[in-house]
C-alpha cells in the first residue's frame, strides 16, 4: 500500500490572526507547501507532518473531528486551539490505531 503524509500547515495573514489547514499529499509535503505558497498572499508554514498508509482516512477523521472548528470559507482549513495543534501527530497516531483495530474486526469490511 503506498504511503502518504497527513500534513498541518499554519497560515498567517496581515492583521496577524493563524488559521490552519489539515490536508494530505503522496509526495514530500515541503512540495506541497511550496506549491501552495504559489498566489497564497498570507505566510504559510508547514508545522507538522504523520506518514502513514492510512493519510487519507487519518485526513478525514481529523476534519470530522474538529467539524466545528472550521473556518467560514468551509474547506481544508481551521481555526484551532494550541493544544489541538500540539497534540496533532498523537491524534493521527490514536486515529491510526482505531483504523488497525477496525480493519482487523471482520465485521467491519
Amino acid at each position: 500500500m503506498i504511503e502518504g503524509y497527513v500534513y498541518l500547515m499554519v497560515e498567517g495573514d496581515q492583521y496577524g490572526e493563524e488559521k490552519y489547514k489539515i490536508g494530505v499529499t503522496k509526495n514530500d509535503p515541503s512540495l506541497r507547501l511550496k506549491k501552495l505558497k504559489t498566489g497564497n498572499s498570507g505566510e504559510l508554514s508547514l508545522l507538522k507532518t504523520y506518514r502513514s498508509k492510512n493519510y487519507k482516512k487519518i485526513e478525514k477523521m481529523i476534519h470530522k473531528k474538529y467539524f466545528n472548528k472550521r473556518t467560514l470559507s468551509q474547506n481544508e482549513f481551521f481555526n484551532l486551539e494550541d493544544a489541538n495543534v500540539l497534540n496533532f501527530i498523537e491524534d493521527c497516531k490514536m486515529l491510526e490505531n482505531v483504523i488497525d483495530v477496525l480493519e482487523e474486526n471482520p465485521f467491519y469490511k
